[in-house]
């Protein structure tokens, strides 16, 4: 029971490999992922109402506040819009956080509401995690929670 719940919510279709795609802010503007070439990025899918996507964003705060000044980003994408969550859930989430001492400082974004990015990123389940080379390329990828030492690891190795 715990391994399921540390694990994530999953899903065993698995993803398409391709990373390039466009995503909503929750101000409403769109980005484009390719803008963040020349960094370290680390892609995380997740879903308010995932217990472990909650879990995982501690992990992503120690991991941001250590490495935010060597080039690294992390985008955290609500891959559940298609499922009724909304930005303005994720303004919710973040400010009950802050209200807990937790401030997630990162990039925070939506999918569409047909699920075009849970489709192609995060079927297999959230958290799901892409660690990006600064080039772009998908260097990393773990669906479900996944632990500070083993992110730590795979970051050391690109910087």
């Amino acid at each position: 029971m715990l391994f399921s719940t540390l694990s994530g919510c999953i899903k065993n279709d698995g993803p398409d490999e391709s990373m390039s795609f466009e995503f909503t802010l929750i101000d409403g503007s769109t980005k484009n992922i390719n803008e963040y070439r020349g960094k370290i990025v680390l892609i995380d899918f997740f879903g308010v109402y995932c217990k472990p996507c909650q879990y995982q964003m501690i992990v992503l705060k120690e991991i941001y506040d250590e490495y935010k000044s060597n080039e690294f980003e992390i985008i955290s994408i609500d891959a559940w819009i298609s499922l009724g969550e909304t930005t303005d859930l994720i303004e919710q989430f973040l400010s009950d956080a802050e209200e807990q001492g937790l401030s997630f400082n990162w990039i925070f974004g939506a999918d569409d509401e047909s699920g075009t990015l849970y489709d192609k990123y995060a079927n297999e389940g959230v958290p799901m995690l892409y660690l990006l080379d600064r080039n772009g390329n998908i260097y990393y990828t773990k669906a479900g929670y996944t632990e500070y030492s083993v992110l730590v690891d795979k970051i050391e190795e690109l910087i």
